[in-house]
């Protein structure tokens, strides 16, 4: 039957598990994502400011499926000055998100200058 394949995945949608936030810190271990496993990031103190000071994040993330690659969104993203968002070499930086990861191993890096402080951001990512 297709109406309890239907019903299933509507369940699943409206008791999804709380998405996990990976703590800011310089020194990362990498986090493997399952299929449609999820994981946030954020500045931080997010939904704060994040602080005037210099400050330096790295993530680490990678499928544990080989098939499987990673998606990223945003629902905030605002830095400011030279203060940047890096996924792999690419740098990130104003209001510019993030809207695709390629791949299946991400090293994200987020780093600010020591008199700056900005709204943020805050990005799920998803593996697929």
């Amino acid at each position: 039957g297709e109406s309890t394949t239907i019903a299933a995945t509507t369940i699943a949608a409206t008791t999804a598990t709380p998405i996990k936030t990976l703590a800011c810190s310089k020194k990362t271990k990498t986090k493997k994502l399952k299929s449609g496993e999820s994981v946030m990031i954020t500045s931080p103190k997010f939904p704060e400011d994040y602080p005037n000071k210099k400050t330096q994040c790295s993530w680490k993330i990678k499928t544990a499926k080989k098939k499987d690659s990673l998606k990223i969104s945003c629902d905030t993203f605002k830095l400011n000055g030279k203060d940047f968002l890096k996924i792999g070499k690419k740098k990130y930086k104003g209001k510019k998100a993030p809207t695709k990861l390629a791949g299946k191993n991400v090293s994200i890096d987020f780093k600010t200058e020591k008199n700056s402080s900005g709204e943020g951001f805050s990005c799920v990512v998803k593996a697929k």
